[in-house]
Order: structure tokens, then sequence, then C-alpha cells
């Protein structure tokens, strides 16, 4: 490749097309919410999530949208908890655990850069 990005298409992974930030940013939201549930319950598996097989988040007011409100209050509760614990014991083992477990999902995540895939459950249980 040359040392440079690959380039993807749109259908590829039609968010990080989207003329439209607010788009891109509550698709992206969504999709973390999306991943968590596959992970916890993974009853809605697919070998290739392309195209329009999870459309798009373009409103504020979209029922999805309750998904990402609901993991944010999981994941601040759940850090809360974790700091609490952590103050009072010792339990580096389970920092450790957290790591393993956020880490490896950060480069399929769309943070940093765009990726070929719109959910790759490949990336979310190998490390699992």
């Amino acid at each position: 490749m040359g040392g440079s990005m690959p380039m993807f298409s749109e259908q590829d992974n039609p968010a990080s097309f989207s003329p439209y930030l607010l788009t891109r940013f509550l698709t992206y939201s969504y999709l973390l919410a999306f991943n968590a549930w596959l992970l916890l319950a993974p009853i809605t598996l697919c070998y290739d999530w392309q195209v329009g097989s999870i459309p798009l988040v373009e409103s504020v007011w979209d029922v999805r949208n309750l998904a990402t409100v609901f993991l944010v209050l999981v994941l601040v509760l759940l850090s809360l908890h974790c700091l609490a614990a952590f103050k009072k014991l010792e339990h580096k083992e389970v920092l450790v655990g957290l790591l393993f477990l956020v880490f490896p999902f950060i480069p399929a995540s769309n943070l940093f850069f765009r990726v070929g895939f719109v959910v790759a459950e490949r990336v979310l249980y190998m490390p699992r």
C-alpha cells in the first residue's frame, strides 16, 4: 500500500461519508451502543455489515438514540463504581482486564480514522 491509508467507498461505511457532522456523530454513537449490545447478546450476527444494514441516525429524535443514552449512563455509573472500588482497594488486575476489553476495540470504532466496515464482529469478539 506504499505506507498510505486504504481507500474505502461509501458502500463500505456510509456513516463516514455523510456530509453532516451530526449524522456521523449520532451514527457512530449508536454503533458503539450496537457493538455493546452485540457483545452482551449476540443474537443478530452478520458476516458483512455494510451499505444499508444499519441505517444512518440522521435526527436527534431517532429512537435509536435512547440506546446511546442508556450506554452512556451505564458507562458513567460503571466508571464511578470502578473509581470508588479502586480508592478503597488496590484492584489493579480489574483495571488491566478493562483495558484488554477497550483497547482492541478502539481502532475499529471510527474515532481516529475511517475504517472499511460498519460493525466488525471479528474485532469485537477476538480479544474477548
